[in-house]
């Protein structure tokens, strides 16, 4: 027996080896090819572990060194660079984000220029959506090489309002674009590049040799691959221009860092330390501070709260400026996970609001405070607990059934702090990757098929050729043609897509009903492969506008289902072709 919190309790060894079975079982069940994980206990690591390949192809096992994408915990490290120089007085949380961004100016709202802050900002709540599909395109593409001086006049064309009206501080939305506008502020003001700034204040000072911002800071080969699962089972080696970035982007504050499992712990470790360090010392004295982190209780507190579902059983969730923080006992914990289908509030399973799956629900409240981070074949889970000291580090390198990350933090937790009652993680999680493994079928492929018309007539394809221009001619769709994929095909040619201009992103369009054309073919192995982030067929399509001589006017383009389709007039003046 151990004491914990003055309470005996059996082996906690025992208990986080019980965890680990649990979590090569997870392994299996979502079939991802490696999975690392920590645990931090009273400000020092009592486990670290990594089962699987880094490597499928080449057999390569991982390591606690191994760097895996961490996606958006990168969060965590633009806040912590922001809240530096806001301690060192160059900046104000509640300065407006215009006054160091003076061409941030978003035109749905002029509020937002006038008014949002840096915590409106970092908390999601600046009325802005998320541009990611704005952003990064077919294959893990990145749609932009213009730099943030070409980025922002594009946010500025985003939609700022919903149905019920303006969003600014009045809807959360979650938005890598919010981080990047961050990088670009502590850019400016610290004079450095976003990637030297963290590197020089946060990285080297923690010693976090292992933690990446680009292909240059990469030491040695011990990196992880992502993969995706084919619908035979193979493991699919993903497209590798998402991550790690080749030299410094404007994407890199929002979701583009990698790290491995020691440095993320040593990271918790730090956090942890210096938001303790803060609450035992007098705000007056911050000489006294010996933490290179600062402000990490204004940056962790709760700023924009979420209700449970189950208010009767649950506490609630609030985000925090690049954290996410919650109260033990809740059904909240995987909310922000890449698990949905079995959490889907208007789905049939639910099964996050059983009382039997309410991590905790009969053990004393704790304070838990992190955040997840999704990348095109990976996913990253952190949570800390200040009262204990602790936190769970999970880094894996597929995701194509769920999120293995969230569950295996959740079984590290409930052995951690021996929560009761035990929840049977292992039958939820399987449940997830059953609805996970139809999920494309059942959201894109049966949509799609039912809403096809193929025995529409199709006109001449040579008449959509051509650029369309949207958001103020700030964002290209290049419609084009290709040699017909079989010699069968009864044209010679086939339409393709290119997204803004980046010729990686090529890809061809199949004939949907009278002008519209979708960039699924499908074919959900090659969907799955090639990686297109659009779930929902909706998103696939361009529908195309003619007028009453049969001139193409340009195409409609749902980017975004939180958003209204996008207008891209044509900019080349086309040519009618009657038939």
């Amino acid at each position: 027996m151990s004491s914990f919190n003055g309470t005996e309790v059996p082996d906690l060894s025992k208990r986080l080896h019980q965890a680990t079975s649990e979590i090569n079982q997870l392994k299996e069940v979502f079939k991802v090819p490696s999975i690392s994980f920590g645990v931090v206990h009273q400000g020092k690591v009592i486990r670290k572990q990594s089962i699987g390949y880094r490597d499928v192809d080449n057999r390569l096992n991982a390591d606690p060194d191994t760097i895996y994408p961490i996606s958006s915990c990168t969060k965590m490290f633009t806040a912590a660079g922001i809240a530096l120089l806001v301690d060192e007085g160059k900046l104000q949380w509640q300065g407006q984000v215009s006054k160091n961004l003076p061409e941030f100016n978003p035109q749905g709202n002029p509020a937002i220029a006038l008014e949002s802050d840096l915590i409106d900002l970092l908390r999601h709540s600046n009325g802005m959506p998320d541009a990611t599909m704005l952003t990064v395109g077919p294959r893990g593409c990145h749609l932009h090489d213009c730099g943030i001086k070409g980025l922002i006049p594009l946010f500025n064309q985003l939609p700022t309002a919903n149905a019920d009206g303006q969003r600014f501080n009045r809807h959360w939305t979650y938005s890598n674009m919010n981080f990047i506008l961050g990088g670009e502020i502590i850019s400016r003001v610290s004079g450095q590049t976003y990637p030297d700034f963290i590197r020089s204040h946060i990285l080297s000072p923690l010693g976090m040799t292992r933690t990446v911002l680009t292909k240059a800071d990469i030491p040695d080969d011990n990196v992880a691959c992502q993969y995706t699962l084919l619908r035979d089972g193979t493991l699919k080696q993903l497209p590798p221009n998402h991550w790690p970035f080749d030299k410094s982007r404007p994407d890199i504050p929002g979701s583009g860092m990698g790290s491995s499992l020691n440095d993320m712990l040593t990271w918790c470790m730090a956090v942890l330390s210096a938001e303790n360090e803060e609450s035992e010392l007098d705000s007056s004295m911050p000489e006294r501070r010996k933490s290179p982190l600062k402000q990490m209780t204004r940056l962790r507190r709760g700023y924009w709260t979420r209700p449970p579902e189950d208010p009767d059983k649950s506490n609630g969730a609030a985000f925090g400026m690049g954290w996410i923080r919650m109260t033990l006992p809740t059904s909240m914990v995987g909310t922000y996970s890449g698990n949905r289908y079995t959490r889907d509030p208007k789905g049939p399973w639910k099964l996050h609001l059983d009382r039997n799956n309410i991590l905790g629900l009969d053990s004393p409240p704790r304070e838990m405070i992190g955040h997840t981070g999704g990348a095109i074949g990976g996913i990253a889970t952190v949570w800390t607990f200040p009262e204990t000291q602790s936190a769970v580090c999970v880094l894996v390198n597929g995701r194509s059934l769920g999120d293995a990350s969230d569950f295996a933090a959740q079984a590290l937790i409930q052995a951690l702090f021996d929560l009761k009652p035990q929840v049977d993680l292992l039958s939820w999680a399987r449940k997830e990757a059953e609805l996970s493994a139809n999920s494309l079928t059942n959201d894109l492929l049966t949509l799609w098929k039912a809403n096809r018309r193929e025995a529409d007539r199709e006109r001449d394809p040579e008449r959509y050729v051509g650029e369309y221009k949207g958001f103020n001619d700030l964002f290209t769709l290049s419609v084009g043609t290709s040699p017909a994929s079989t010699p069968d095909q009864e044209c010679d040619s086939r339409l393709t897509l290119t997204f803004n201009n980046v010729d990686r992103t090529t890809c061809e369009l199949v004939f949907y009903k009278q002008d519209t054309y979708s960039v699924f073919t499908g074919d959900l192995d090659l969907w799955m492969a090639e990686w297109f982030h659009y779930r929902d067929y909706r998103q696939t399509l361009l529908e195309f506008e003619l007028d009453d001589a049969g001139l193409v006017l340009g195409l409609w383009w749902m980017w975004d289902t939180d958003e209204e389709r996008a207008w891209f007039r044509r900019g080349d003046g086309g040519r009618a072709v009657l038939n």
